[in-house]
């Protein structure tokens, strides 16, 4: 269950499970195949589909045998064409893991007249199978936006963006009695409580902790708590953190190009120059998740012309990194040893190919 905010140093916890599996190797481990759908069902483990935006296209999606037997998985941001050519001269490579789908929209055709179509047939007809987290793992506890804002600094993290509603069991609050501003103010601190009606809240167990005794302060008589209620909220979207220690526009851009590895940034600054306190990411193109969240820094791959100069206008800066720079060096420090862990056996190996298609010169 992810929490609503994360209380522990976020950078030291993910750099404790990279050294834990540093040494490992996936040609350490006896070569033994698995068939398609365990690997699917493992993969659904680290990154559950139901985390995906609800516009995305995650999971399985090329299936040329059902029980193709898996050697090899290659990962990749990406799946170009000199992409598949390196995953195909490691001859025993049965499954793409391309964080990107590759398919997306619907196809009416299948032809040699684009790249995508080309590559699809050509994976087809070698047999290999072709699976996409995205946003699940964009939105996953631990996951990318987590792991970009680690480069950051430590504080508390909150989830922004799209709430959902699942099937576990959560709570249902009856806040008769308190105000209904207090009530927006309280969703306002814990972003996965949701406000389902005047009066009424749903949360889950983590959350109820923290905030069942600030609602009885409030309304000490009157607060009952539902807990058979079929409710689950998932986070989605990006990023916040409340830093632990203020930073300058400066400090936050020598952090970000050491910890993505960047030679050069895009950078737009607001009128006034402030201390960075808060921090709001969103990997890839943060956009439309990153508008109107109040921060004093976003840090994303790209955004419009037009969205960086809104954000500018209510006195935010914002570092550009390009798309996929903001989440590559998650798939081949933290995912991949994630997914070998999770196939014990099955070589796992990410591209050397796959690269940004944009360079500052």
């Amino acid at each position: 269950m992810f929490h609503s905010t994360l209380r522990v140093p976020l950078r030291s916890l993910l750099q404790q499970f990279i050294n834990r599996h540093r040494s490992y190797h996936p040609s350490q481990a006896k070569q033994i195949p698995m068939e398609l759908c365990g690997v699917v069902q493992a993969l659904e483990k680290i990154a559950p589909t139901k985390l995906a935006e609800e516009w995305d296209n995650v999971g399985l999606l090329l299936e040329p045998k059902p029980s193709e037997l898996i050697r090899g998985v290659f990962i990749t941001n990406d799946l170009t064409e000199p992409v598949l050519s390196e995953a195909l001269s490691l001859n025993n490579i049965g499954l793409i893991l391309s964080y990107h789908p590759p398919i997306f929209q619907s196809f009416k055709k299948l032809t040699q007249g684009s790249a995508k179509e080309r590559i699809l047939l050509k994976c087809a007809q070698s047999g290999i199978a072709v699976y996409s987290p995205h946003t699940a793992l964009d939105s996953m506890e631990g996951g990318i936006n987590d792991w970009l804002l680690a480069g950051v600094g430590e504080g508390v993290v909150s989830s922004i963006g799209a709430r959902k509603m699942g099937s576990r069991a959560g709570n249902v609050v009856n806040c008769e009695g308190v105000e209904q501003g207090h009530l927006e103010e309280l969703c306002k601190s814990y972003p996965l409580v949701e406000l389902r009606s005047e009066g009424e809240i749903c949360c889950s167990d983590s959350d109820l902790v923290n905030i069942l005794p600030l609602l009885k302060k409030l309304s000490p008589s009157n607060i009952l708590v539902n807990s058979s209620t079929k409710v689950e909220v998932v986070p989605s979207g990006g990023r916040l953190v409340q830093l632990s220690q203020s930073l300058s526009v400066a400090q936050v851009i020598d952090k970000v190009k050491t910890y993505l590895h960047l030679p050069h940034l895009r950078v737009a600054m607001p009128t006034i120059d402030r201390p960075i306190n808060s921090v709001a990411t969103c990997a890839g193109s943060g956009g439309s998740v990153l508008q109107g969240v109040q921060a004093d820094l976003y840090l994303t791959g790209e955004m419009s012309h037009h969205q960086v100069l809104e954000a500018t206008a209510q006195g935010t800066a914002v570092v550009l990194c390009e798309h996929s720079n903001t989440e590559r060096g998650y798939l081949k420090e933290v995912y991949r040893r994630r997914v070998a862990e999770s196939l014990p056996g099955v070589e796992v190996v990410c591209s050397e190919t796959d690269m940004d298609p944009l360079k500052i010169v």
